[in-house]
């Protein structure tokens, strides 16, 4: 469930797929309070402001990890070789633009973790929250 919102961080985490959400999920995961199970695992910011946030979308920190789509790409394909489960029509392959704008092109997202600059973007992230944290883990890693 790496796409989530956090009431107590005021936090909307947007996990576009292929960009480490899974690890950024479980390094903070211990520190979040009840956060929304409601969201699809690669829930689009649109539709999370349209059904779950009402008149409080703009008290919320928008977050999202982004990488570049060439290499996003690429892990994508072979992580779907890998499990042989290759749906062309899947939202999971959009780009990342389609989780993070509105239907208007808007930009809905406050703030960008560098999948590149990983671990450090994420712990810096992290700080700025007053966490903790000082590991993050490598998890779905793709086989080279």
């Amino acid at each position: 469930m790496p796409s989530f919102i956090s009431h107590k961080y005021k936090l909307i985490f947007c996990h576009i797929p292929r960009t480490g959400g899974t690890s950024f999920y479980e390094a903070i995961k211990p520190y979040l309070d009840e956060v929304n199970i409601d969201l699809a695992q690669h829930t689009p910011l649109r539709r999370i402001k349209a059904g779950q946030m009402g008149d409080h979308w703009d008290e919320y920190l928008k977050v999202a990890i982004v990488r570049d789509e060439v290499e996003r790409f690429y892990s994508l394909v072979a992580n779907a070789e890998r499990k042989r489960d290759f749906k062309p029509g899947d939202d999971y392959w959009w780009v990342s633009d389609d989780y993070l704008r509105d239907d208007e092109g808007n930009m809905l997202a406050d703030e960008f973790i560098k999948f590149e600059e990983l671990p450090e973007s994420a712990l810096a992230f992290f700080r700025s929250l007053d966490l903790p944290i000082t590991e993050f883990p490598h998890l779905n890693k793709r086989d080279e």
